[in-house]
This record gives structure tokens, C-alpha cells and sequence, in this order.
């Protein structure tokens, strides 16, 4: 299992956008150290966002085991990102801590607030904990103001609070509209707005853009990082989707089965995947033979550098985007590349993917530039990646076994 923690080039970052109007940027930080079931003084910010803290929480649902033994801390101003495949416990865990389900055994605790455990559970709607969820729910009937002042009772700043959450979101002026009238991303913008307008102490985003296009979802995904950033807030987005998980989370927790198998920065999840699984699940990979030699791998690729220690026979990731194709004719000499025949191509609109075989493995290569081979072309493979991170070859061998996990088939594993 790799061991190195450094950040590599290449490799998807959170991405931020520049402020619009009140948007801001997020901060940085370091992740909330693994809490034991002791409560420390909470940390809260200028908009009272609070650290969340999950303390041992398991969940069955009769003799399935949804959750085991979770413990997740988040410090006052950070985003975390639950990604996982369907049925990996990330909603259930959600849920718990909105108070939506109760867990069998441990604690959640949002500052020094014990919501749950022993004795001890919270009504959801006295949690103070914004949630938004797959479907926007703005009640039809009622106006923009309407809804975004639902769950602010007869508070006497009803009209300013609904203003100012609607400038938050660039709606200043909508109080008056119908949801009706609004689009797809302009109606998920004043259900921002209403999760924020009873000033919760933190936010539940489950899926939120996911009946959103691809443009409209990743401009959404940029804004309300933007957002969560400039007021400080502490937030859990949970999503199936790699690209949102890097895209929205400060930490990605990674979960399977119940469990978060690696915590970490998204270039550090992507970059050093802690398990075969995880690497084949948050982007495309290649696993190729190897034999370890210290500091050293020798490959079919020739021999290249890696990142920890590595021993006697491996298997090798290799991400798409670290194969680059040069045509057999003007390749020239390379300890780091070797010969293979181009098998299938797709124009996926940014990027290229071809498919080479390599002897007995097809590789999977992508490149934003347009490729000159085609299909049956003969092109030299050179690998232009960063140090390689290895694993024992019986893990990716019991992974090709059980399938990779990941919604697109497992043919990025070389065979």
C-alpha cells in the first residue's frame, strides 16, 4: 500500500471560481484530527458554522450492514466530500446525522452538541442543519420569498434575511417570482438560499446537481464552493460522481461497504489511492506487471521511478493521461516506453481515448491533443507520469476477480 503523501502533478485539484458579487473563496486547512468519543471545545466562525464530529456510528438494516464502526471529524469552515458507489452507507451516514435515521451504536456531536448517541436523540428540525437534497422541493404554490422563508417561522428579519440569502445566490430581486417561471439552475439557487436562511450550523448536500446538464451542473458545483468558502461553512456534499467529489470537497472520504477506506486532499486521493479498488474508482486505470526493486519498478514500459519501497512482483498504476502515443516511425530511443498497435479510438470532446495492445494487456491512453494514428496504426507507448504507486499483484488480481466497482466497465485494467 502506498505511503507517500505528497502532492503530484497532474492530478484533479478542488476547482475554485472567481467571486461573483458575494461569492468567495474557500479556505485551507488542515483535517479535524480522528476523534475518540472526548469532547473538546467546538470551533464555530462569523456565521456560527460549527466542527461536525461522528464518533463509532454503525447502522444495520435487519442483517445488512450499512454502516461499521464510522468515525469522521470536519473542522468549522471545511467541505468534505462523501464519495462512494450505490450502497456504500454515504446517504445512511447522511441521514444519521441529520437525524433522519438513528444509528445502533455511537455519537454525533456538531460543535460540543450531543445530537446522537446513548439516550440521546435529536429532533431533525431542532439540529439547526441545513440539508439539500436530490430534488429542489421549492413548493409550487408559493413564491421565491415564500419558500426561502419557510423555516424561519415569524422571525421579525423575515423579509431582510430572504434578501440577503438571495443576493448569497445571485436571486437578489426574485422574491416575487414563481418557481414556475425559473430554470433548472436558477430554482436550485433559491433552494440554496432557503437551507441557508435559518443560519444553520452546518450543511447536508446530497447529490444536488444531479438533475442538472453537464454545463449548468459544473458552473453550480464552482459557485457553491465559491459560497460555502466565503461564509465559512461546514458542509458534507455526498455524491457517486468523481468529478463533483474533487470538484466541491476541501477532504474526499472515500466509503465501500460500510467503511471510509482513505481520507485526503483530492490530489492525494486521486494521486495516491491507498488500495487498488480506490484508484480504479476515482479515475480510469491501468494496472501493469512489475517487478520492484527499492526506489525502482521494472515494467513492460521500461523501468520508471516510484513513489514508496517496492519488492518483488507488483502491479503498477498507470492513469491514462500519463501514456503518451508516438508514432513507431519518429519514436526514438526511451528506457521508459515499448511498442503496441492502436486498437480503438472515441472522441470523447475534450480529450481522445485509444486503446493499444501492448502484448498480452490493452492500456488505455487520453490525450487532449487530436491524435495522428488510427486504428491499426503500430506507436510507441512512453509513460510521462509521475512516480509510480505499486501494489502487491495479488490485490489487483483479487480485484479483477471481484470487478473493479466502477460504473464503466473494467476494461482500463490491463489483462
Amino acid at each position: 500500500m502506498p505511503n507517500a503523501r505528497s502532492a503530484t502533478a497532474g492530478v484533479p485539484a478542488p476547482v475554485v471560481a472567481a467571486p461573483r458579487k458575494r461569492f468567495g473563496l474557500s479556505r485551507n486547512g488542515d483535517p479535524a484530527d480522528r476523534t475518540r468519543g472526548r469532547v473538546h471545545a467546538a470551533t464555530s466562525d462569523r456565521n456560527g458554522f460549527l466542527d461536525l464530529r461522528i464518533v463509532g456510528v454503525s447502522k444495520s438494516f435487519g442483517e445488512t450492514e450499512a454502516l461499521s464502526e464510522i468515525d469522521l471529524s470536519i473542522e468549522s469552515g471545511r467541505t468534505v466530500s462523501l464519495l462512494g458507489p450505490s450502497g456504500c452507507g454515504k446517504t445512511t451516514l447522511m441521514r444519521i446525522v441529520a437525524g433522519l435515521e438513528v444509528a445502533d451504536t455511537g455519537m454525533v456531536y456538531v460543535g460540543d452538541r450531543l445530537l446522537a448517541g446513548p439516550g440521546t436523540h435529536v429532533a431533525p428540525e431542532s439540529r439547526r442543519i441545513g440539508l439539500l437534497g436530490q430534488e429542489r422541493s421549492l413548493f409550487p404554490h408559493l413564491s421565491v420569498g415564500a419558500n426561502v422563508a419557510y423555516g424561519l417561522g415569524r422571525a421579525a428579519d423575515r423579509a431582510a434575511r430572504v434578501a440577503e440569502v438571495l443576493e448569497m445566490v445571485d436571486l437578489a430581486g426574485y422574491e416575487r417570482r414563481m418557481p414556475d417561471s425559473l430554470s433548472g439552475g436558477q430554482q436550485q439557487r433559491v433552494a440554496i438560499a432557503r437551507a441557508l436562511a435559518p443560519r444553520p450550523r452546518m450543511l447536508l448536500l446530497d447529490e444536488p446537481f444531479q438533475a442538472l446538464d453537464a454545463h449548468l451542473r459544473l458552473e453550480l458545483q464552482t459557485e457553491v464552493r465559491a459560497l460555502l468558502g466565503s461564509l465559512g461553512a461546514t458542509a458534507v456534499i455526498v455524491t457517486h460522481d468523481q468529478d463533483e467529489a474533487f470538484v466541491m470537497g476541501d477532504d474526499v472520504a472515500v466509503m465501500r461497504d460500510g467503511r471510509i477506506r482513505q481520507r485526503g486532499k483530492p490530489s492525494e486521493v486521486y494521486g495516491h489511492p491507498e488500495s487498488p479498488w480506490i484508484a480504479s474508482f476515482v479515475g480510469d486505470a491501468n494496472f501493469i506487471p512489475g517487478i520492484g526493486r527499492g526506489s525502482v519498478v521494472s515494467t513492460p514500459l521500461g523501468d520508471l521511478g516510484t513513489c514508496c519501497h517496492a519488492a518483488g512482483k507488483v502491479a503498477v498504476l498507470v492513469r491514462p493521461s500519463s501514456l503518451r502515443m508516438v508514432e513507431v516511425e519518429t519514436s526514438g530511443e526511451r528506457d521508459t516506453s515499448t511498442q503496441g498497435r492502436v486498437e480503438s479510438m472515441r472522441f470523447i470532446g475534450h480529450a481522445t481515448e485509444c486503446r493499444v495492445r501492448l502484448g498480452d494487456a490493452v492500456l488505455l491512453t487520453r490525450s487532449d491533443r487530436m491524435p495522428t494514428v488510427r486504428v491499426g496504426d503500430e506507436v510507441t507507448l512512453c509513460y510521462d507520469g509521475p512516480p509510480a504507486v505499486t501494489y502487491p499483484a495479488a490485490a489487483v488480481a483479487d480485484l479483477r476477480r471481484r470487478g473493479n466497482g466502477r460504473r464503466t466497465e473494467p476494461s482500463t485494467l490491463a489483462r
